[in-house]
């Protein structure tokens, strides 16, 4: 689900079933994976990946999400994960400023 005005940029990629709130910027070549939830007016910038897989080898896939709160700004080439645990939420509040 993408929100009333979104701006996408080119080469992004938006897996289905990411949810994508109001007022959002997905700047080119960002991969927003299934299971990634953006509030209102988030912004993030090229080169990161949400909800990808985690970075453990114990890792078996499961169903979770990401959550990234309102006003929260995401500066290039950061990833945030899935979690490890099943059903469990990576969860980034509102107003938050992340930077890799």
């Amino acid at each position: 689900m993408i929100g009333n005005n979104v701006c996408i940029g080119e080469f992004a990629l938006i897996e289905p079933g990411v949810r994508i709130g109001d007022d959002c910027h997905i700047a080119a070549h960002t991969v927003l994976r299934t299971g990634c939830e953006l509030g209102n007016a988030v912004s993030i910038d090229s080169f990161c990946v949400i909800a990808g897989l985690p970075q453990t080898r114990a890792h078996e896939p499961s169903p979770g999400k990401v959550s990234i709160g309102d006003h929260t700004i995401v500066r290039e080439a950061v990833t945030v994960n899935l979690p490890t645990k099943q059903d469990g939420v990576t969860s980034i509040g509102s107003d938050c400023y992340l930077m890799a």
